[in-house]
């Protein structure tokens, strides 16, 4: 389609902002012995739509535990043992924050996509975990073994644990939200468990679909890889697609995925291209409506032109594609910054950026 790509040194790039209440409470506790409140929560969305920023990114839960109320899922920041996370929960105390977050947001000028994790709902050692998950350790992946399960990273081959995270997003789709944001990032790596097990997808599920189709055991077996990650994949997809049936016809659906190339990952950035590796069946994705943009994270994701143009396809097929990149440093993390941020996807086939994360433009962080 060389009209889109004509497009890419001309087209206007969009800025989006990541916000993560838990780290804005969290850090305005740590830093400054204060409780995060509204008028912060305006400021920061104010400023946000002074520097161009027309969409955020709300972040609803941490490791497992909501940071909204829900009632399905749990919310377990007094049993973080860090005094910090408390701060937390005397905010919820008071605001259902994805209620202000969309309020505030609509009257600043921003819209509020609802930002869900769904491989990364589990950290134990700091009392954090989804209701789901310690309730059915079994719904997680498993290593060959059937022992080693990969804590707080659901496996979607069981359709209770695809009905569950149907019920959440139904249930955040009953807030004023304009979009939904689901990132397959996951902070799995922290819990003992990943580094004790060469790979994990060993679900009943799985072994029993695998050896129905091939007849193989690939508890036993040898088996091929690239049949294993396709068919993990279609439990995902199918996932994708209870969504879509769940949401308004009109509702944005985007995806966060990590990139391909960086490989299994020990800091942070695992996903399902990870040790809990599965297909990312874009073609069928797109074909079915299923997402209608793509978000792109990396562990030390820089944004070269080269690079970008490997997912020019999600952009032929008609798909939004955005770069999701964290900014650390000081220097970069002030309003006056973003455009120089946004100038980093020029004549890229990104539409956009986002940016990780809005504490650090509001608060500051504590290791400058």
């Amino acid at each position: 389609m060389e009209s889109v790509k004509a497009n890419y040194n001309t087209e206007k790039k969009e800025a989006i902002m990541c916000v993560d209440l838990f780290d804005l409470c969290y850090m305005d506790r740590e830093m400054n012995n204060h409780t995060y409140d509204l008028d912060q929560m305006r400021e920061l969305l104010r400023n946000c739509h002074n520097v161009g920023i027309g969409t955020i990114l709300w972040r609803l839960s941490a490791c497992g535990s909501a940071v909204y109320r829900s009632e399905i899922e749990d919310s377990s920041f007094r049993k973080d043992k860090r005094p910090a996370t408390h701060a937390v929960a005397d905010f919820m105390d008071k605001y259902d924050p994805l209620q202000e977050g969309c309020r505030i947001g609509h009257a600043e000028g921003v819209k509020v996509y609802a930002w869900m994790c769904f491989y990364d709902n589990g950290v134990p050692n700091f009392g954090h975990y989804s209701k789901l998950l310690r309730e059915h350790p079994e719904y997680q992946w498993v290593d060959r073994t059937g022992k080693i399960y990969c804590v707080g990273v659901s496996q979607f081959a069981y359709p209770e644990a695809r009905a569950f995270r149907v019920a959440t997003v139904k249930e955040v789709c009953a807030y004023p939200i304009d979009g939904l944001f689901l990132s397959l990032r996951s902070h799995s790596w922290m819990n003992p468990e990943y580094k004790q097990a060469e790979e994990f997808g060993y679900n009943q599920p799985i072994v029993k679909e695998y050896k129905r189709r091939y007849g193989v055991d690939i508890t036993k077996e040898d088996f091929d890889w690239d049949k294993w990650h396709k068919l993990k994949g279609e439990y995902f997809t199918q996932l994708l697609r209870q969504i879509r049936e769940t949401v308004d016809s009109d509702l944005p659906v985007t995806l966060c995925i990590v990139d391909e190339s960086e490989g299994p990952c020990t800091d942070g950035t695992d996903g399902p291209l990870g040790k809990t590796r599965h297909e990312l069946n874009y073609q069928t994705w797109f074909k079915e409506n299923l997402v209608q943009g793509i978000f792109v994270q990396g562990r030390n994701l820089n944004i070269p032109k080269d690079y970008a143009l490997k997912y020019e396809f999600v952009r032929e097929a008609g798909i939004d594609l955005y770069c999701f990149k964290a900014f650390n440093k000081q220097s970069e993390c002030q309003w006056n910054y973003i455009p120089n941020i946004v100038d980093m996807v020029k004549e890229t086939p990104f539409n956009g950026i986002a940016i990780m994360e809005a504490f650090r433009f509001a608060l500051g962080d504590p290791r400058w």
